[in-house]
């Protein structure tokens, strides 16, 4: 085995990021109506630990659905050898080098998914009323204003993510 840890280990948190953004990418669709994006950026802001479970799954080396990484799939990926081979005539260095790649892969997810999550449901809340088309903010008290007053098509837009 080469000595090219610290190359791997970039390589596997740079994977992390992009398979953190992938993930998030589902977070709404063309579907989701604009009060639903503003009760989770409205769970964004307080911190909700129920934001969660409205959130697109978490990437993961625990190989759940085909084709997903494992810690062999993502130790050959990045270093190009063969995972049964290294941890057979050189298991200590494999397992060292695996646990460096998995917590790589592992903070580069973290680093980006609830992160593109809340950059993609912000970037789609509404500007404008969608009854009137006057210009709207979503208040920190969860109300849609115009201009910082309610108007006369307002509505409240926290009454519970809908799922």
């Amino acid at each position: 085995m080469s000595i090219d840890v610290e190359v791997w280990r970039a390589q596997a948190r740079e994977l992390g990021r992009d398979h953190g953004k992938a993930a998030a990418s589902w977070v709404i669709d063309g579907n989701t109506d604009h009060e639903h994006i503003a009760r989770m950026v409205r769970m964004f802001d307080e911190g909700d630990p129920a934001l969660e479970q409205y959130l697109p799954g978490y990437p993961n080396l625990s190989g759940e659905w085909a084709d997903e990484l494992t810690p062999d799939r993502l130790f050959e990926q990045v270093t190009g050898l063969d995972a049964h081979a290294e941890a057979t005539f050189n298991q200590d260095a494999y397992q060292t080098v695996l646990e460096e790649l998995c917590g790589a892969y592992e903070d580069g997810v973290s680093e980006t998914f609830q992160t593109e999550c809340e950059r993609i449901l912000r970037a789609a809340l509404p500007t404008a009323c969608p009854d009137c088309g006057e210009p709207i903010s979503l208040q920190p008290s969860g109300w849609w204003t115009h201009d910082g007053m309610p108007g006369d098509c307002w509505r409240q837009s926290m009454d519970g993510p809908n799922v």
